[in-house]
């Protein structure tokens, strides 16, 4: 930092397509950097320098350490993996050789997971730094869709139960029912949103009917 003169080799990207990029920082000995990670929104301006730069001073004692938390997300890998965004992070400056805990958060729709493999929720802080990991699986809650008829609300078949995770998005459509047809819209999407108990209250869809006329011919027999 008091210099300028580089501590570490430089690290360029020359096919970037994202619009945010994240770095973190490189390990030197001896040495302390001003952040353990930054961010950069690329700029594609003609002119423009799309630069982190790193600052680094002498420190022997101190090290960065951070606390990211990890929420699942609701597709998976090619191999059928769940996969993971940062939900948030914290940086803060430790002391080299001591020990340091992160606590789970409270996340809406999420719950802490401490069996997910690259879970670290302790370690010692060392020279290169450290980053201590927690992730939270997206729960699931109940749903329902309901077929009733229309103006009097009467149930015409028995109501679909089932369960879908946080934030998924669920399609249905209306079943045939026999002397009824289904009111448009005969299919429906639904957002589930978090329920409490077991009891679907908010995660409804509902589709309705209406019964069907027939004619009715007379014929007198004399």
């Amino acid at each position: 930092k008091e210099t300028g003169e580089p501590v570490a080799n430089e690290k360029t990207v020359s096919d970037n397509r994202n619009a945010v990029v994240t770095e973190t920082f490189v390990p030197v000995s001896g040495m302390m950097p001003d952040a353990y990670q930054k961010r950069l929104v690329v700029s594609a301006e003609e002119g423009a320098v799309n630069e982190i730069i790193f600052y680094y001073t002498e420190d022997t004692t101190h090290a960065y350490y951070k606390i990211t938390h990890y929420t699942e997300n609701l597709g998976t890998d090619a191999a059928g993996n769940p996969t993971w965004t940062e939900y948030a992070s914290s940086q803060a400056v430790g002391d080299i050789g001591t020990t340091y805990n992160a606590d789970p958060m409270t996340i809406p729709g999420f719950t802490y997971d401490s069996k997910v493999a690259d879970t670290v929720v302790s370690g010692e802080l060392t020279a290169n730094g450290l980053e201590l990991k927690l992730y939270y699986t997206r729960n699931s809650y109940p749903y329902q869709v309901r077929y009733l008829e229309q103006g009097t609300g009467n149930q015409l078949a028995a109501p679909k139960n089932s369960t879908g995770k946080y934030g998924q998005v669920i399609s249905e459509a209306a079943i045939d029912i026999a002397n009824y047809t289904a009111v448009d819209p005969t299919s429906q999407t639904l957002n589930i949103r978090i329920e409490e108990g077991t009891e679907a209250k908010l995660n409804i869809i509902t589709f309705y009917y209406t019964e069907n006329e027939v004619t009715i011919n007379y014929q007198v027999v004399g």
